[in-house]
């Protein structure tokens, strides 16, 4: 190439060496350079000359300057084959640019220019990387009417775009449709399919999956694992979530930090606190570092458990660390304290709660407002009241029956009676929680006529 400037014709050996030099050096920079000093020395660029430098522009994640170049290519008078158009796609689908490569798929058709496998499974890859799922579907069934065999490739990035979007059952006919294919299954599929069964709470087909994985001597990894303990978690599984996390350690394969989450999280639903702090604990055995879900599964695990002062602890202890409780941590807390009718503790927390980043919700409300209810102290229930209204916080219905349940064992029959007045106003249907405590404030405030 450098010999161009002595001028003469250039032989087919300097275009083959321009050619290899795309090759070689990979780099977009100097294929783009290339290409100009071949036109500069009257080098007529060939399709494969092109080829070679889209492919350089692609493995650079460029996709723009392999759009213009398949454009320039065009306007010289060149027709691009299907290497060509594989090359832009890929660069496409590596800049997340779906759009344009299921353009360039349209091009080709209509310059009638035959897909292959490995066109169409660019294509695919490109929406997977958006989670379009629909428009990767589209492009496999199109493989099938045109009797085009998709390989693993294709199959894995359809599934993954379906997993991505919550789509477990089409994810689960698109395993079928590999197996009826014989299509081999690698280990990346199948971590796909197991994580989209997470997703859709489909704890036994993840477990069986996993099974499958393991029985086939396939590597299953800490993300195969995770999957299949939230889906455990999902399905209020619990002692199974404990069970792969206990292979995991067996195997020395320490989980991270989303696998520890989980189970966290599954042993909070099972109301098994315990087990839940003791994940906690090895996590900071092993150097995991805590995250604040980590922190609000444990708290949520200790209200689910009905241990309210080991979830102030914990809020108290990550305070002294790098994880800022936040909301969810929060309303955990004070569920936990309204569970023990702690309404001191539920209404201090509300007042540390406001004094961080983190703005209590209307859950946050509710859990404090029942807490000073079963305290009976109506007063402080008015003061919560009044703050909901300054931070512009909407009552729901369930805080509505919180309030008027408070109001009940204050006497305060009127004010009662106006949260109810309201509630339809505010298109919440009383229902006969809500009735009963409004009865019930009227009786201790014997007005048996508003009863």
């Amino acid at each position: 190439v450098k010999g161009f400037h002595l001028g003469g014709c250039p032989s087919r050996h300097c275009a083959g060496a321009c050619n290899s030099s795309f090759k070689i050096t990979r780099q977009w920079q100097q294929a783009l350079r290339d290409l100009g000093i071949m036109k500069s020395n009257a080098l007529v660029p060939t399709v494969i000359t092109y080829s070679a430098a889209i492919s350089a522009c692609e493995k650079s994640r460029k996709w723009q300057e392999a759009c213009s170049l398949l454009e320039v290519m065009r306007e010289s008078g060149l027709a691009p084959d299907i290497i060509t158009y594989s090359a832009a796609i890929s660069a496409c689908a590596k800049s997340e640019r779906w759009q344009h490569a299921l353009g360039l798929l349209d091009i080709m058709q209509k310059e009638e220019v035959t897909a292959d496998v490995i066109a169409c499974s660019a294509a695919v890859s490109a929406c997977e990387k958006a989670a379009r799922w629909q428009q990767a579907l589209a492009i496999l069934e199109a493989m099938w009417n045109s009797d085009l065999v998709p390989n693993v490739i294709t199959y894995s990035a359809t599934i993954s775009a379906s997993e991505k979007c919550y789509q477990w059952k089409q994810v689960v006919r698109l395993l079928e449709s590999m197996q009826t294919a014989r299509i081999v299954l690698d280990v990346i599929t199948l971590a796909a399919v197991v994580s989209a069964c997470g997703k859709g709470a489909q704890w036994q087909r993840a477990l069986n999956l996993l099974a499958v994985l393991r029985e086939a001597d396939l590597v299953s990894d800490v993300v195969t694992f995770s999957a299949a303990i939230s889906a455990c978690e999902k399905g209020d599984q619990w002692q199974h979530a404990l069970d792969l996390l206990e292979i995991m350690w067996g195997e020395d394969q320490t989980p991270d930090v989303g696998a520890c989450n989980a189970a966290i999280s599954a042993c909070g639903k099972g109301a098994q606190w315990q087990r839940a702090l003791g994940i906690l604990a090895s996590m900071h055995e092993s150097a995991l570092v805590k995250n604040e879900i980590s922190l609000s599964a444990a708290v949520n695990a200790c209200q689910r458990g009905q241990q309210w002062q080991q979830a102030l602890i914990l809020l108290t202890k990550s305070r002294s660390t790098r994880v800022v409780p936040d909301v969810f941590a929060h309303n955990a807390a004070i569920g936990a304290c309204e569970k023990a009718a702690q309404w001191q503790q539920a209404c201090r927390l509300m007042v540390v709660m406001q004094q961080t980043e983190f703005m209590p919700s209307v859950i946050t409300y509710s859990a404090a407002i029942s807490a000073c209810e079963k305290g009976e102290q109506w007063e402080h229930v008015v003061v919560l009241l009044a703050t909901m209204q300054q931070t512009k916080v909407t009552l729901d219905d369930i805080t509505c029956n919180a309030v008027i349940s408070a109001f009940a064992t204050g006497s305060q029959w009127q004010q009662a009676l106006e949260i109810l007045a309201m509630m339809p106003e505010a298109a919440f249907d009383p229902n006969t929680i809500t009735y009963n405590a409004a009865i019930s404030a009227c009786a201790t405030g014997k007005q048996w006529q508003q009863a």
